[in-house]
C-alpha cells in the first residue's frame, strides 16, 4: 500500500516491543488484494506474519471505496484471488494462534463475564488477551454475575478461544 520502506521499521518496532513487554498480546489487521499486489508482495506478508507470530490476525480483502485514490488505481485483483489470499493467511495463522493460546493453559487469568450460553450453561467472557467483537472468548464453568471480573484457571485452548473454570470471584 505504497509503504515500501515500512517493513524494516515494523520489524524493529515489533522486536523492541517483544523485548520490553514479553507478555504483551500482539495483534494486527491486514488488507490483502490492494491494487497492484503481486505474488511477491503476498509472500512477503506471509513471511512477516510467520516471523512475528502475532497472537491475533484479522484479514480483509481490498474493497474499492468511491472517492478514494485507491479506487482509481490500475491492476485491481479479481475477488477470487483476494479471497484465496485472505483464506491462505487465516489458515497459516491458525497454528500460530493455537500455539499462542496454548501458552495460557495452566494459568489463572482475570475474565470479564459478559454472558451465559443458554444451551451449555457456560459463562462467556474475555480475558485481557481478547478485544471485544474481534478476538476469541473465554468459556467458563462455575457461577458469577454478568459484568463481574473473576479469576479463572485455563484448562484448554483452541485456535481462537480459551476454556476454564472459575476459581474465585
Amino acid at each position: 500500500m505504497n509503504r515500501p520502506w515500512q517493513g524494516a521499521v515494523n520489524d524493529r518496532i515489533i522486536e523492541q516491543l517483544k523485548i520490553a513487554l514479553p507478555d504483551a498480546v500482539m495483534r494486527t489487521t491486514l488488507i490483502v488484494g490492494f491494487p497492484g499486489e503481486t505474488d511477491e508482495h503476498y509472500q512477503h506478508l506471509q513471511q512477516f506474519l510467520q516471523r512475528h507470530e502475532f497472537d491475533h490476525v484479522g484479514v480483509f480483502t481490498f474493497s474499492a471505496e468511491d472517492g478514494t485514490a485507491a479506487a482509481t488505481l490500475p491492476n485491481h485483483l479479481p475477488q477470487a484471488i483476494m479471497d484465496e489470499r485472505r483464506d491462505g493467511i487465516m489458515a497459516m495463522q491458525q497454528p500460530i494462534s493455537l500455539k499462542r493460546n496454548q501458552l495460557e493453559v495452566g494459568k489463572t487469568v482475570d475474565v470479564l463475564v459478559e454472558q451465559e450460553n443458554p444451551e451449555s450453561g457456560l459463562l462467556v467472557g474475555r480475558s485481557a488477551r481478547f478485544a471485544p467483537e474481534v478476538d476469541g472468548l473465554v468459556y467458563l464453568s462455575g457461577s458469577a454475575r454478568l459484568g463481574s471480573i473473576v479469576s479463572a484457571k485455563i484448562h484448554e485452548a483452541d485456535h481462537y478461544d480459551l476454556h476454564g473454570e472459575i476459581v474465585y470471584q
